[in-house]
């Protein structure tokens, strides 16, 4: 009993050794190297992401600051020039215009106006108000205006009620999309009164309405974090716009950057969740802690070996001792053993070690943090086209008659065109609402060119609740006008949509002047180029774009004979990708 107590002394005593002398030094070694590793881990990354988010807000900043500089064009515009302040002035006063000086002046304010708000998807409307008693002003899209027959008025009260003092501010609200309708659209309104030299009495005020989506989606577009959120306040602290999850913006849950935009009395921030901004910091936590209790149990079972191994030795002389104090023959030699301990508490530490320098240097890297920008190549309409379209509306309006006539046939239709084009261009379609597209912009043309080509559409009914991408049929019915059919006098164009297998088939066919081989060659390898090319960026477009969200499948073939016409062609699945829905 005795010896048997003594034995398990010897054995405690030697694994408490074994225990200190293996383990716990490897301990503090992972959990020393793991907490500089998540303290320097923790510091580089709030240093990277405040400079990424730092270079974000100052991208919306700038871009921001694009959206509301209309209002300072349009105010040196109209200070600049007494001229036109008086015109303005003597339009307003009368509340109309009997002299064809007055209203040239009018539609040249009107132009300006609406040729800035045509250009700029992401402007509303534009104002300008010079103080009269008829309360009368110019509005983009309308012209001549006053608070009786013009539905938004929010605004002139909103002006008549600011401080004296008060030269520029910002406000969210709900304004009417046109003067005829009940649609409302939500903007950011900027106000920016107007002086006469030398004055500090405001003479007027323009107003420029900023569509509340289009800076929705500016913000959107800078999200990298789940759970991120971007703020834009003005200087009262008023919400302006907003992007991204509901986030709680105290110190605790979230990590705020802040950022000024100081030309129109806004803030930007933008608020992190730290479970998310520091995700890797806690994994590296995680990781230290496990291994620190992976190193405890790996070396409570080592101590435990070595132990044992050691006591045996004990042991094992102890016993031959013993057995020579009696006068007893041994057995042989007694041999001994290399003492492995510190072999074995090296091999620890260099273990670790290792893996500390990897986890150091994990740390280190800097991730390049960067949205995902879908690279979406929406097609863009021709300019002239535009231009051309507004020149026949302009003569159509010239002549009307007090009844429905070509000139509203073709404003309805370019509406149509605009609102398909502008609102929302990235959401996903149907073929049949591509088709009902395709076919306003052909009635445009046709009345343009006077009727010189025919439209056949060759479309199974079926196919026609498919989803799709936008602007599959326009692109390819343009390049046939624009390229084929203006010179012909029996132009015919034909449009088909038909099945081929599980999948659809596309062929847009015109009997125009066609391509030389040489020519055909080149667009050919026009379309296989990376960057975009001067001219033909229609093709282009669509090209990419149906590569990009369909695969190298869906490219387009193209064939052509010098006088004999062009067909273009594709093929897409039924579905859309899912993650272009």
């Amino acid at each position: 009993m005795a010896r048997k107590a003594a034995r398990m002394s010897t054995r405690q005593r030697f694994f408490l050794r074994n225990f200190i002398t293996i383990v716990l030094p490897v301990v503090c070694v992972v959990v020393l190297l793991g907490v500089l590793s998540v303290w320097r881990a923790y510091a580089e990354t709030r240093q990277t992401v405040a400079r990424e988010e730092q270079q974000a807000i100052s991208r919306v900043a700038d871009s921001l600051g694009i959206y509301f500089s209309d209002v300072d064009a349009q105010n040196l515009n109209y200070q600049s020039s007494s001229y036109i302040l008086l015109r303005m002035e003597a339009i307003l006063r009368e509340n109309g215009y009997t002299e064809k000086s007055l209203m040239d002046s009018a539609n040249l304010i009107k132009n300006n106006l609406d040729a800035t708000v045509n250009a700029k998807p992401y402007i509303h409307s534009i104002l300008i108000y010079l103080n009269n008693d008829n309360h009368s002003f110019f509005v983009s899209g309308v012209g001549l205006a006053n608070q009786y027959n013009y539905r938004d008025t929010q605004w002139l009260e909103e002006y008549e009620a600011s401080a004296y003092e008060q030269a520029q501010w910002l406000s969210q609200r709900e304004v009417g999309q046109y003067s005829l309708t009940r649609q409302k659209t939500n903007v950011i309104s900027l106000f920016k009164k107007l002086y006469r030299a030398g004055q500090k009495k405001p003479m007027g005020v323009i107003v420029l309405n900023v569509r509340l989506e289009a800076v929705q989606d500016l913000l959107e577009g800078q999200i990298v974090y789940a759970g991120q959120r971007f703020e834009l306040v003005d200087d009262a602290g008023m919400l302006l716009a907003e992007a991204g999850a509901a986030t709680e913006s105290t110190g605790k849950n979230a990590v705020v950057f802040t950022g000024a935009i100081a030309d129109y009395g806004m803030q930007l921030r933008t608020i992190i969740p730290r479970a998310q901004l520091f995700s890797r910091v806690q994994a590296m936590i995680s990781f230290v802690l496990l291994s620190a209790g992976a190193a405890l149990l790996v070396g409570a079972v080592l101590a435990l070996w070595v132990t044992h191994k050691n006591v045996h030795s004990i042991m094992n002389i102890a016993n031959l001792i013993e057995r020579a104090e009696r006068g007893e023959v041994l057995d042989g030699p007694v041999s001994t053993r290399q003492d492995m301990y510190d072999v074995i508490m090296q091999n620890i530490v260099q273990n670790f070690a290792m893996r500390s320098v990897l986890e150091a240097k994990l740390a280190e890297e800097k991730y390049a943090l960067q949205g995902m920008y879908y690279a979406f190549l929406q097609a863009q309409m021709n300019p002239h086209f535009l231009i051309n379209t507004l020149k026949n509306i302009y003569w159509m309006t010239v002549s009307l008659t007090g009844k429905p006539n070509k000139a509203s046939e073709m404003i309805d239709l370019l509406t149509g065109l605009l609102s398909y084009t502008l609102v929302k261009p990235d959401r996903p379609v149907t073929l049949r609402e591509e088709q009902a597209q395709t076919m306003r912009y052909l009635s445009i043309q046709k009345t343009r060119f006077q009727e010189a080509f025919s439209v056949r559409w060759e479309v199974d009914e079926t196919l026609l609740d498919v989803p799709c991408i936008k602007f599959l049929l326009q692109p390819l019915a343009e390049n046939s006008i624009s390229h084929g059919l203006t010179d012909r006098e029996d132009g015919e164009l034909t449009l088909s949509v038909q099945r081929e297998g599980e999948n659809i088939r596309v062929v847009v066919t015109d009997n125009g002047q066609g391509m030389s081989a040489e020519r055909l060659n080149q667009v050919r390898a026009m379309l296989l180029e990376r960057k975009p090319p001067e001219r033909g960026i229609g093709l282009y477009n669509l090209s990419k774009r149906l590569t990009l969200i369909y695969g190298e499948c869906a490219q387009l073939h193209i064939e052509s004979a010098e006088n004999e016409g062009t067909s273009i062609s594709f093929v897409i699945p039924p579905v859309l990708p899912k993650d272009k829905k």
